[in-house]
């Protein structure tokens, strides 16, 4: 009987077929070689599945490809976790790849710091084939729970550059499925691990993450709400149904950055006026006296009145 793993790589995966080889090559190229790769098969229409499974047994890569009904990201990774036999879970997103240190340098800090629950480090963002900037994550903090429910810059971690403790996930029961968590759920699992033991963060680039440029506002819209539900549940649970006015302050503050991120996607995406102005109205209702919310209202009226006086 072979000796398990120490690392599970989880790779949900959705109509992937086209692109999953370089994600998987990217794991076979690492330095540390003590893994297993869990690919879940989410319910695709391409042949996502076979594509995996020659690319395994082609590199003699331990793991398998697990066929299922599509039950979205969080049931996959789930599922993914339910069979996995290592300690550690190394989350990879199916069209992101991994520089060859990154497992090593990674579980180098766990060794160091053995109270340590999850580990993390930056990403590079590739946009159309060309590197446009660094995703960076972090930093960490005895606050961490308030500093991920109230950042201000959309997220602290990224599911590709995250390692966790598979018996951490399991305590907390993993990633939660709840349909109005769908593309939140990694937003939703951080603050609930956080609660449960220690993040440290890698200052260093090892891996890239592919950024997806869509002119549908319906997506832009569809995860600003889900974000939304998420932090509506967190910020209830944490401040209770009567917070002080300090907290309602706090509140309207967070709500306000999630509707003006938002509302600066949807005008680099050129979308229906219309549903500019509904999310700029939320977002001045929540929290007006802000520089950055005052910054892109006047830059909004600014876009609105050239769009005016364009000749049809």
């Amino acid at each position: 009987m072979s000796r398990d793993p120490l690392v599970s790589v989880v790779i949900p995966a959705y109509n992937a077929a086209k692109f999953i080889d370089k994600t998987i090559d990217s794991v076979r190229l690492q330095t540390f070689i003590d893994y297993e790769v869990i690919v879940v098969d989410d319910g695709s229409h391409d042949q996502t599945k076979e594509v995996v499974n020659n690319n395994l047994k082609r590199n003699g890569i331990r793991g398998c490809c697990i066929r299922q009904n599509n039950r979205g990201i969080a049931g996959a990774r789930n599922t993914a976790i339910a069979e996995a036999r290592g300690k550690f879970i190394a989350l990879l997103d199916h069209d992101d790849i991994w520089y060859p240190a990154k497992l090593q340098r990674t579980m180098d800090e766990f060794r160091l710091h053995p109270q340590v629950g999850l580990v993390s480090h930056h990403l590079m963002m590739v946009k159309n084939g060309k590197k446009v900037g660094i995703l960076k994550t972090g930093p960490a903090s005895k606050k961490m729970y308030e500093n991920i429910l109230f950042c201000s810059r959309g997220s602290l971690l990224t599911p590709t550059a995250a390692v966790f403790k598979r018996v951490k996930a399991v305590e907390i029961g993993g990633f939660r499925e709840n349909p109005e968590f769908n593309t939140a759920e990694d937003l939703d699992f951080w603050l609930r691990l956080c609660k449960v033991t220690e993040f440290r963060f890698i200052n260093e680039t090892l891996g890239e993450y592919t950024v997806i440029g869509s002119g549908a506002s319906k997506k832009i819209l569809y995860h600003g709400k889900s974000v939304e539900a998420v932090l509506r549940d967190h910020l209830i649970k944490h401040f209770g149904s009567d917070p002080s006015w300090i907290n309602q302050i706090r509140t309207r503050k967070r709500f306000a950055n999630l509707y003006r991120t938002i509302l600066y996607e949807l005008m680099n995406q050129k979308a229906a006026r219309d549903i500019q102005r509904k999310m700029l109205i939320k977002m001045l209702n929540n929290y007006p006296f802000n520089l950055k919310n005052i910054v892109v209202t006047a830059l909004w009226l600014l876009k609105r009145q050239r769009n005016d006086h364009e000749p049809d």
